[in-house]
Parts: C-alpha cells; sequence; structure tokens
C-alpha cells in the first residue's frame, strides 16, 4: 500500500523536512517536498498526492489555507497539520477545516508516521466500504451481479438457509469470486439487516494498528491517542462485522478475536473493563486454513469456531453459464457510470468471455468489460475489442481430445487416427488432388503418398482418396466409445 502512495510535506523548515522525507521514505511512501503554501498548492495541483503534511505558520499562503485549498481540489485526501505553537484556535480552525490530525512540535518522525498510516487506513477502509454501500445499493434495486447466475444457485440457497440463524459464517474462495458481495446478501436476509455492515479489509490494515482498529483504545494508550476512539467491534454493535482476508490477522490478534467470539466481550487497548458486543462475525479466506494451522501461522481453535458455517464461493470458470448475465449486468453498470451511449455485446465476444477461464473471477470480469467499454466507441463490442490477454488465450485450439467417459486411451490407434484425420482434411480441401494435399500440410508429395498408402494398406482393396476417406471413417467409427 505505501509504495503507492504519495506523500507532500509543506514545511520552511528545510532541516526538518528533510528529516521527516528521508523516515517516511524509509517506511515506503513517496515524498514530495514544498518549502512554502504556495509552492505546495502548485504540487497539489499538478501532481497526484495522496496525503498532505503541512505545518500552519509559513510565509505566503499559510498552512490552515493550504489545507482549505487541498479539501476543495479533493475532500478525500488526509490531511495532517503540525504547528510549532500551542494555539487551541489554530488547532480548532483547522479540525473544522477538515484536517485528519492536528499535532504540536516538536513531533517525532515515527509518531508522524504512526499516524500517517493510521490516516490511510481509514482512507482506504472508507473507499471499501463505500464500494460495498454502493452494491449493496445495487443489490437493493434488485441488481444481483454475483448471485443471481444459475451456477450460483446452491450457494444462494445455503446463503439462505444460514442467514435464519446467527452462526458464524466462514466465506472461501478465490480472489474475485465476490466473498463481501455474499457476505452482504447474507446480512440483508438476516434479522440483523437493520443494524451495521462493518467492513474489515484485515490485510490492509497497518500491523501496528490492527489492535486498536479492531478493539478501539483508550485516551493515552499509545502515543497519538488523544482521545478515546471506538473500534470495529463496537462499530458493528447490533449488526454483521465482515472480516476480509482473516489469514492475514497476527497470532495474538487471533487469540483476542476468538474471546469476543466465544463471550461477545472485549477490551479497548490500554483498558482494564470489558465491552460487549451483539455481532455475528462473517470471516473470508482465499488460503487453506487447516494448512495455515500445520504451519503454526493461524490458530485452530479459532478456524474450528469461525467454520461453523463454511461456505464454498465457485470460481467463474466452473460457472460459465452465469458469464452472460454477468457480462450484461457489468455493461449496463458501465455505460451508466461512464455516462456512455447504450452498446451491446456480439454472440462472438459472448463466446470469448465465456470460453475464458477467468483467474480473477468476477472482478477480472467486471474490469475487462469496463476496459472494453472505455476504449471502444462503436455501438456492438466484438471480440476483437476485448482486452488482449483474453483474446490471445481464446485462440483456437488446433485439435481438441474429447476424453469424457473413457477410463483408458490407446496410444498407437489414437496417434494413428489423428494422422489419418490429417490426410483426410487435407484431401477434401485439395478435392482429391493429392499433390495440393501434401502443399497444405507441408509436406513432399512422396511422403504424403506414403503416410496415405499406410491408412489404406489396412485394408489393403481399398485405393484413393474416396478409399482413405472410407477408411478414416470406419476407423473413427470404431474408436467412438
Amino acid at each position: 500500500m505505501k509504495s503507492n502512495c504519495t506523500v507532500l510535506i509543506a514545511d520552511d523548515d528545510p532541516l526538518k523536512t528533510l528529516t521527516l522525507k528521508e523516515f517516511l521514505s524509509e517506511a515506503g511512501y513517496n515524498v514530495l517536498v514544498a518549502e512554502d503554501g504556495n509552492a505546495a498548492l502548485v504540487v497539489l495541483k499538478t501532481e497526484t498526492v495522496d496525503a498532505l503534511i503541512t505545518d500552519v505558520r509559513m510565509p505566503g499562503l499559510d498552512g490552515i489555507s493550504l489545507l482549505e485549498a487541498s479539501m476543495q481540489l479533493n475532500p478525500n485526501r488526509p490531511v495532517l497539520v503540525m504547528t510549532g505553537y500551542d494555539d487551541v484556535s489554530d488547532a480548532v480552525r483547522a479540525m473544522r477545516a477538515g484536517a485528519v490530525d492536528y499535532m504540536v512540535k516538536p513531533v517525532s518522525g515515527e509518531e508522524i508516521g504512526l499516524r500517517l498510516d493510521r490516516a490511510m487506513a481509514h482512507i482506504e477502509l472508507a473507499g471499501a466500504n463505500l464500494s460495498l454501500r454502493q452494491e449493496v445499493q445495487e443489490l437493493k434495486a434488485g441488481a444481483e451481479p454475483v448471485i443471481m447466475g444459475e451456477g450460483m444457485k446452491p450457494t444462494r440457497e445455503a446463503l439462505e438457509r444460514v442467514a435464519a440463524t446467527n452462526a458464524t459464517v466462514l466465506m472461501v474462495g478465490e480472489t474475485g469470486t465476490g466473498k463481501e458481495v455474499c457476505t452482504r446478501y447474507l446480512h440483508r436476509r438476516s434479522q440483523r439487516a437493520g443494524g451495521p455492515f462493518i467492513a474489515v479489509p484485515c490485510a490492509a490494515l497497518p500491523q501496528s494498528l490492527i489492535e486498536s482498529e479492531l478493539f478501539g483504545h483508550e485516551k493515552g494508550a499509545f502515543t497519538g491517542a488523544s482521545v478515546r476512539r471506538d473500534g470495529y467491534i463496537k462499530a458493528a454493535d447490533g449488526g454483521t462485522l465482515f472480516l476480509d482476508d482473516i489469514d492475514d490477522l497476527p497470532m495474538d490478534i487471533q487469540g483476542r478475536l476468538l474471546r469476543v467470539l466465544q463471550t461477545h466481550t472485549f477490551q479497548r487497548v490500554g483498558s482494564t473493563r470489558m465491552e460487549s458486543a451483539d455481532i455475528r462475525v462473517v470471516a473470508a479466506t482465499k488460503k487453506d486454513l487447516a494448512a495455515l494451522v500445520e504451519q503454526k501461522l493461524f490458530r485452530d481453535d479459532l478456524m474450528y469456531r469461525l467454520s461453523v458455517v463454511t461456505i464454498h464461493i465457485p470460481p467463474l470458470r466452473s460457472r460459465r453459464e452465469d458469464v452472460p448475465v454477468l457480462a450484461d449486468f457489468f455493461l449496463k453498470s458501465a455505460l451508466n457510470r461512464l455516462g456512455r451511449k447504450p452498446r451491446s455485446l456480439s454472440g462472438d465476444a459472448l463466446k470469448m468471455l465465456q470460453a475464458y477461464d477467468w483467474p480473477g473471477n468476477v472482478r477480472q470480469l467486471e474490469h475487462a468489460i469496463e476496459s472494453a467499454v472505455v476504449l471502444h466507441s462503436g455501438p456492438v463490442i466484438q471480440a476483437h475489442d476485448l482486452p488482449a490477454a483474453i483474446r490471445a488465450a481464446q485462440e483456437d485450439p488446433f485439435f481438441t481430445l474429447h476424453t469424457e467417459g473413457r477410463q483408458s486411451i490407446p496410444f498407437e490407434p489414437t496417434l494413428a487416427a489423428f494422422e489419418r484425420s490429417l490426410l483426410k482434411w487435407a484431401l477434401d480441401m485439395a478435392h482429391g488432388n493429392q499433390a495440393n494435399a501434401a502443399k497444405l500440410l507441408g509436406l513432399p508429395r512422396s511422403t504424403f503418398q506414403y503416410r496415405l498408402s499406410k491408412g489404406v494398406a489396412k485394408d489393403g482393396e481399398v485405393s484413393g482418396a474416396d478409399g482413405v476417406k472410407d477408411v478414416l471413417e470406419h476407423e473413427e467409427n470404431a474408436l467412438k466409445p
């Protein structure tokens, strides 16, 4: 995550700016520097900046004004404000203007890094939850992109059965199969539908913040804990807590989570008081938890407690009949979202989509459709308009083996039958002319005639192109099950 995040530092103290830049760069952030507010504003307008750290008092445009300008340019960009003066009025102005944090100098690089990590984690989580809320709205409108297909019927039925209970559920499936959407489907059909749905991407939480993010913390529990804060567990009280990528939780956090599942109680970081939360936990993983248990990377007692009910989400390649329905849904969604004119998918494009194996599953299909919408403007999206990776994988195979229902395949007769099929094809294409047939196969005429004679010799009395065809058809029928 950090390697993809660009942070802008705006401060007129070059020594402190250099020190902070070195620390954040070593922590994995891409760091830009501006010597005052005016220079920082230029950077914000011309560069992609994910977070801003600014001093309050700078020549020209001050930090509060820079904060306000940043919020106008991108209200979702987190801004951390620093000042060398413990001025309450500055703090109030900064927080009212939208700052996510306010720090009084001197402040260490470690503390700034911790607060920046927390801010970025919140932004990522907010983005993920926004995406989930948008998909929930689509579900309310009757569009259920992952679970409406016939190939998901067994999964849908399992979700509907378990929705009436309060059992803990483990969603197992490859990346992109729709574990989040299935969990929301479960939540909306449960007795907790009126309560909150809190989704936590465990893999996206910084290791240093996971405990605080899940359980909350008391004021002063650690450096930077300036106020008491609820965690995601408390936020899900009365509803559903969805823990995605549960396998990424550290072992010590797994132990604390187990207690929550068993007693519905927990303690904030820095507190000795027990809190309670009435939550239903749904966890998701793309890994084999039993294998992680064997490797001592996951607690066996937690695995058993999470998997009271296990629901497997099938990959898209095993339910190809759903591809046309999903593709149509994603096409309409992309057209509406991008403000494009109505378009349709050609029959050849649908066939190509249905034949592809989709290693990225439903999410990859969605991206492929959006790419075709963005890059091509015709009224009909053709097969050649699809992403190159899909087209390359869909080149017609030279031959296909039909092995269904067979317990064994005779090697030599099968190779001989394949050779005779090539000969027959060439003769058909050349209308019985052996010289032209040999050219079609890239063989000298003498070699073609020799192989032809081998194919005919088995029924010694047969000769000529028609005779070869008769022999081939006879042997092909003999190989059929």
